[in-house]
């Protein structure tokens, strides 16, 4: 039998002999072993965790052991973990290390609470896995910001996740803080990304680079920063609509020439249309009862109301 305790001295396995004797609850064990087991589990005090095995255990060499697994006493299972976590495995290996030869009741557990807490596997260990995100089911439902510089003029970019990177703004900053302040005054959930982690905030790291680029070039070229972003939100990409129609449900006024039926609303207009012909029945019955107003003249005098006088 292949053991990390057969391997030990001669010392250790008297150490361990001397543990199991003077171990309350492994000498009712090998009380029971000798002189047969109880019939109701209640009545075992010192030995219910070696109920469910009772059938395997079995004394050698003054050894308690479980089938071909040495079980070991109290007092040298703090030795016995170091010894299985001499190489720093993890977990996995190291509870399987310890079922070839070994057992006490617990043992998974406290091989699994010792590597948990292993500073030197816990300084060595990979990263974490990358998070789950949580795709945004509405726009405005969830936005990414960041800080950019742009000769010598701090700017805030706010990026919607629903819309993925297409729907940009950007803000003239005085004070970094003005967002955090924002956000707290209208109870809304900021959670700033890890610092020197860009890819925690890659969402609006990547529109950085395109909003950075698309204002370089259009100062370049002396033209209007905002209307080259309408441009940039009015696209359409990757076969969706341009975030701008997403946004607001028609497709939005830019520089280029346009049919006015490209401008329709996608949603339901007739409640406002309704409300609109209301509002202009009620303009026509104004309309006959008044009527135009003489131009005034340069110079002219004229006598006004103030304050209701």
């Amino acid at each position: 039998m292949v053991s990390l305790l057969v391997q030990a001295s001669k010392s250790k396995l008297d150490e361990i002999l001397l543990g199991t004797k003077s171990d309350i609850e492994l000498q009712s064990v090998a009380n029971y072993i000798e002189n047969g087991w109880p019939e109701s589990k209640s009545v075992v005090l010192h030995a219910q965790h070696y109920w469910h095995c009772q059938t395997e255990l079995h004394i050698k060499n003054g050894l308690i052991c479980r089938g071909q697994r040495f079980v070991i006493p109290k007092s040298c299972r703090k030795d016995v973990l170091q010894r299985l976590h001499i190489g720093h495995r993890g977990i996995v290996s190291c509870i399987n290390l310890a079922r070839q030869s070994l057992y006490w009741p617990g043992m998974n557990t406290e091989i699994e609470n010792m590597v948990s807490h292993c500073d030197i596997c816990q300084q060595n260990q990979k990263s974490n896995c990358k998070e789950l995100r949580k795709l945004a089911e509405r726009p405005w439902q969830k936005v990414a910001i960041d800080f950019f510089h742009l000769s010598s003029v701090t700017y805030l970019l706010i990026v919607d996740y629903f819309l993925n990177i297409l729907s940009s703004n950007i803000y003239i900053i005085q004070r970094p803080l003005q967002i955090i302040e924002f956000c707290t005054n209208r109870d809304i959930f900021f959670n700033p990304s890890s610092s020197g982690f860009p890819r925690s905030n890659g969402q609006d790291e990547r529109c950085v680079q395109t909003v950075k680029s698309t204002l370089v070039k259009a100062a370049q070229d002396k033209n209007d920063a905002h209307l080259v972003l309408m441009e940039y939100r009015n696209t359409h990409m990757d076969g969706l609509p341009s975030p701008a129609e997403i946004l607001m449900g028609r497709r939005i006024r830019a520089l280029i020439p346009t049919l006015p039926s490209q401008f329709d609303p996608h949603y339901d207009c007739s409640v406002v249309q309704e409300r609109l012909h209301f509002r202009q029945q009620r303009q026509h019955k104004y309309d006959l009862h008044s009527r135009p107003l003489k131009p005034l003249q340069e110079n002219q005098e004229v006598v006004f109301h103030l304050n209701n006088q």
